[in-house]
């Protein structure tokens, strides 16, 4: 295989052989339809990846709101527990001192 150290070694090499002209263009323009296809294929996963980057943010924001609702639930409960237990001594002590 013969190296090349300059495009002018390519030029000459194409100006002797007419038809690796020709090869050379048809390859190049298959080259560059290729890489317009995977152009295509990387600009729609883009938009893909953008996509679910989006639904993620907002399934977020819907498990932060949940998660805000069960703590208030949680502080809610335990403040009733909290009185219920108070009151549940209240009438504990009641009963004992009229036991006494």
């Amino acid at each position: 295989m013969q190296l090349f150290h300059s495009i002018k070694d390519i030029n000459d090499m194409l100006e002797d052989n007419e038809e690796l002209g020709h090869q050379v263009a048809e390859n190049t323009l298959d080259v560059i339809s290729c890489f317009n296809a995977d152009m295509k294929v990387l600009a729609l996963n883009a938009y893909q990846l953008q996509d679910l980057l989006e639904l993620t943010l907002k399934e977020n924001d819907v498990l932060l709101e949940w998660m805000q609702y069960i703590e208030y639930s949680v502080l809610e409960s335990e403040s009733a527990i909290y009185k219920a237990a108070i009151k549940a001594n209240s009438i504990t002590t009641k009963i004992m001192l009229e036991a006494q």
